[in-house]
């Protein structure tokens, strides 16, 4: 068996695959690991000690917060049994061709999805990941990534109005069928949640006017990409997973 970490702003996602697929997840807050690595909690210690079994070989750590990274890899270390292999935006460059101004400031969550996406799908693709950010990255029919879009993601837009007003409540993100709310909060629900249905189907009706895009596959991943199922009938597929399946497949490949 073998280990998969996906480190974004918000969570550290542990998979555990063997030949078959995934067996299991752990899902840690990010900013745990901030500090240096003799400052985790016990608590935190155990839940990942009880994760890692002894006969995981290899981990493989990708992430877009680099000194969160680094902390990780040095606690990572305790297991002296694992080889650890960081996939970095280096690594990358040699799996997808990645036709932008400036390569390595490119996520490498953004590259790995696009790179997954190649795989499973056929290109032309347009990937959603509703994550801290929402982005969406293009990948064309050659199989280069040209770039994308980022906006401010659900989660951090429901803080923000929280957080910059006086009197506005903090909600929980949920579908909602009323668009007008009869309360403050019902009118938070709604503006949060259908705002975001029209600003992703906008989007996508609009980059699917760019040249090549018209018939691309579209694919939604992060934590709450399934929320949205239904509303955004642009999406044809949902992978809430796609992160670490990429990670899967260039581990696949390393082993070969």
């Amino acid at each position: 068996m073998h280990i998969l970490v996906d480190i974004g702003n918000t969570n550290i996602l542990f998979g555990k695959f063997n030949n078959l697929g995934l067996i299991e997840q752990l899902r840690i807050e990010t900013e745990i690991f901030d500090k240096d690595v003799s400052s985790v909690e016990s608590k935190t210690y155990k839940k990942i000690n009880n994760f890692i079994e002894t006969d995981c070989v290899d981990c493989f750590i990708s992430g877009v917060v680099p000194d969160t990274i680094l902390s990780l890899i040095n606690f990572m270390k305790n297991y002296q049994e694992l080889n650890i292999v960081e996939i970095d935006n280096e690594y990358l460059g040699d799996l997808i061709k990645i036709d932008v101004d400036k390569p390595n400031e490119v996520g490498v969550d953004r590259l790995i999805n696009s790179y997954a996406g190649l795989n499973i799908y056929n290109g032309p693709l347009i990937i959603i990941d509703f994550g801290t950010a929402t982005t969406f990255d293009l990948v064309d029919s050659s199989g280069s990534y040209i770039g994308g879009i980022i906006c401010p993601g659900v989660n951090l837009s429901i803080q923000s109005l929280a957080h910059n007003t006086a009197k506005l409540p903090l909600i929980e993100i949920k579908k909602v069928e009323k668009l007008i709310g009869k309360d403050t909060a019902s009118a938070i629900e709604s503006g949060i949640y259908w705002g975001y249905v029209s600003l992703v189907g906008g989007l996508i009706d609009r980059l699917k006017k760019q040249n090549g895009f018209k018939d691309a596959n579209i694919i939604a991943t992060g934590g709450l990409s399934g929320m949205f199922r239904g509303d955004l009938f642009q999406i044809q597929h949902y992978e809430p997973d796609l992160t670490l399946k990429g990670l899967n497949i260039i581990y696949n490949e390393y082993k070969k």
